[in-house]
């Protein structure tokens, strides 16, 4: 994950959420519904050089790092994870409502289970909270390796997804998430519009033939001919 360019400002109760935004009130979701032509799916001339660049890059053989390039890499990391100063936390909950807070180095995953509870209107229940691409949870613990910026590596503003514990009951989970002096609070998510892209003609350019005209033709043609020494015999 990258660094956030600018930090953001801590809150002086990092339970209390930021921002609170309600559930989508459309069943299509925002994206779907902009206008698109067939040139958004075409690569453009930058685009190609790119991906054949890293074709390219792939098919040579690289040498494994040597033990001070590893130590380099991990110090820079280091240095990277420590120059965070705070970090968005974005959690969507299973009616589609969210809350956003903002923590700092020292909050863990503990910190942010109990923030989640503390917006919950059945906060006893169990449940997880799952990084983006679904394979790692959030440990509700405040144990090693379980900070948010350095551990889990939220450097940047993140979205996390709240899942139900299998062991919850169906009624509850039909229930309203958020506790109702929470859930006064949430505004509609807005979605900026995109500033409209002036077209550009990005075709690959034609490139002329090095050849002079002419150089494919007959002995009829304008091209040069071939010398009498280098006919082949039965050729006049």
């Amino acid at each position: 994950m990258d660094v956030d360019p600018a930090p953001v400002t801590l809150p002086s109760d990092p339970l209390q959420p930021v921002g609170v935004f309600q559930a989508p009130t459309g069943t299509t979701i925002a994206a779907a519904s902009m206008p698109m032509s067939e040139s958004d799916f075409t690569p453009s001339i930058q685009q190609a050089q790119l991906h054949q660049a890293r074709l390219l890059q792939s098919s040579h053989n690289k040498r494994l790092p040597s033990d001070k390039e590893i130590e380099e890499k991990a110090q820079a990391e280091e240095a990277r994870l420590a120059s965070v100063s705070s970090v968005p936390v974005k959690v969507r909950f299973p009616d589609n409502t969210s809350a956003q807070w903002v923590f700092g180095p020292e909050a863990t995953g503990a910190v942010l289970y109990e923030a989640v509870r503390s917006v919950m209107a059945n906060g006893g229940q169990k449940f997880r909270l799952v990084l983006p691409g679904g394979k790692d949870v959030v440990k509700d613990s405040q144990g090693p390796n379980t900070l948010l910026i350095h551990d889990y590596k939220m450097t940047r503003s993140v979205l996390v997804n709240f899942v139900w514990d299998d062991s919850v009951p169906g009624d509850v989970r039909k229930k309203a998430f958020l506790k109702d002096s929470v859930a006064q609070r949430a505004t509609a998510v807005k979605v900026p519009e995109l500033p409209k892209e002036q077209e550009v003609d990005d075709r690959v350019p034609v490139v002329p033939s090095s050849k002079p005209e002419g150089s494919d033709r007959g002995d009829g043609g304008a091209g040069k001919k071939l010398p009498k020494w280098l006919k082949l015999p039965g050729k006049k």
